[in-house]
């Protein structure tokens, strides 16, 4: 029976390659010559390009995996980042005119970002 995506942990050196393959193909003679690439085919995270057999490409197992990982970790460093926020904000650390400048520039470039990105408004 197949692994399924979401059950598989694999260490940063793994997933900077599943990384690395999403944006440029890897050539099919690294994959089974390297031994550290076993993974890719064991877990079946590359399929072979479709118009060069010489290279893979990541499936779509491979692709939920690091969509998976990206929501993941969205959902860890948000609320840690928020704590902070709030912590920094417990200690009057906004009053200091420096700081203040800072972080004003930094909400009307966010702001601005959005709303180019049409996101939320």
């Amino acid at each position: 029976m197949p692994t399924p995506y979401k059950d598989l942990e694999f260490s940063i050196l793994q997933h900077l390659t599943l990384l690395r393959i999403k944006y440029k193909k890897i050539n099919k003679n690294k994959v089974y010559a390297n031994p550290k690439y076993d993974f890719l085919r064991r877990y079946n995270l590359v399929d072979y390009h479709p118009k060069d057999s010489n290279y893979f490409i990541l499936s779509e197992k491979g692709k939920m995996y690091l969509r998976f990982k990206r929501k993941d970790n969205f959902r860890f460093w948000t609320p840690i980042i928020i704590s902070i926020i709030a912590l920094l904000g417990g200690y009057n650390i906004y009053t200091n005119s420096v700081i203040k400048e800072i972080l004003q520039s930094i909400i009307s470039a966010l702001k601005t970002i959005v709303e180019n990105l049409g996101a939320f408004f």
